[in-house]
């Protein structure tokens, strides 16, 4: 399975070399999206050939990238082999490696990707990873921003794309990531258990400062959602609305900082923060998922209402 391409330069059987492997790869490129096959490429696959091979448009659709703009210049007319040496000069090998994979030029058959298993994800790709709306390698969300290095995500639902790739559920983005290349190298590593994030917490109490405008150490109702409108960071209104008198131990109407961090850990707001979520709580999820992905929330209150109560038996008991 893969693209064909010419093997001229390489003996059989000879390993290719780091130049070698560029080239090839620039001519599959270059074969695979010359898709009337008349050795001339037309605007619009000149605009995804830039798009994939030049970190600067990362972030922008293919079809926005003006027909002006010197990269698109500097590569229409030119013969497909003008193409290949323009792409081998120009384009860091990384990104010809990551595009070519996304075309599903992958030599031999395909890894055995592995299991994953629900947790805290980190982003380990130095390029970010791609949104997808399904799980399927191709299928960008164009107009969202990169899940940037270092990123964590809690995800608890996988599935298996073409290929058998395997790609993590991002739930209050309603947004799929690819786990690793078609290649079988990671884009997100596991690094910890559900609810173990010391980044999702940080976050919390960042998003808490935040909303404290008055910096009375309290936050109401109002102000809460208030604060996430405006931030355009999603939430379920009716399951905010309950969590948020289950937090308020005190019964005052607010919440100080843990009780919000306690309320934030129910997950009826949203814990994705590098894209806004606001509105995509009304998207649908997959068919067949809205149930397991409550059960998931369940599991973790309950996870989460047990480590509370050791946590309050151990006080109790260091204080005695």
């Amino acid at each position: 399975m893969g693209c064909s391409g010419s093997k001229d330069g390489a003996k059989q059987g000879d390993k290719p070399t780091t130049s070698d492997a560029k080239h090839q790869k620039c001519m599959e490129i270059v074969d695979k999206l010359d898709t009337d096959n008349n050795g001339v490429m037309s605007k619009a696959e000149l605009q995804l050939l830039v798009k994939h091979l030049y970190p600067n448009f990362i972030n922008i659709p293919a079809a926005n990238i003006k027909l002006d703009d010197p990269k698109i210049v500097a590569l229409n007319g030119k013969t497909k082999a003008e193409l290949v040496a323009h792409l081998e000069k120009t384009c860091d090998e990384t990104w010809v490696t990551v595009f070519h994979q996304f075309l599903g030029c992958v030599e031999g058959d395909p890894p055995d990707f592995p299991e994953c298993t629900p947790g805290v994800y980190s982003v380990v790709w130095e390029g970010g990873v791609r949104y997808r709306n399904s799980p399927n390698y191709q299928d960008i969300a164009d107009y969202e921003q990169l899940a940037l290095p270092e990123t964590e995500f809690e995800i608890s639902h996988f599935k298996k794309g073409p290929l058998g790739l395997v790609y993590g559920y991002i739930h209050w983005a309603r947004y799929w990531l690819p786990m690793s290349f078609q290649d079988g190298r990671p884009m997100l590593k596991r690094i910890g258990d559900v609810g173990t994030s010391q980044q999702l917490e940080q976050l919390a109490i960042d998003l808490f400062n935040e909303i404290d405008t008055s910096k009375d150490g309290f936050a109401s109702w109002e102000e809460i959602t208030s604060f996430l409108h405006g931030a355009e960071i999603a939430y379920d209104e009716e399951q905010l609305k309950k969590d948020f008198e289950e937090a308020d131990v005190d019964k005052n109407g607010q919440l100080d900082k843990q009780e919000f961090i306690d309320c934030y850990k129910r997950e009826s707001i949203a814990n994705v923060f590098c894209i806004p979520t606001k509105g995509r709580q009304n998207i649908p999820h997959p068919e067949g998922m809205e149930e397991d992905i409550a059960n998931a929330r369940e599991d973790k209150i309950a996870m989460f209402s047990m480590t509370k109560k050791q946590d309050a038996s151990k006080a109790k008991g260091d204080a005695a």
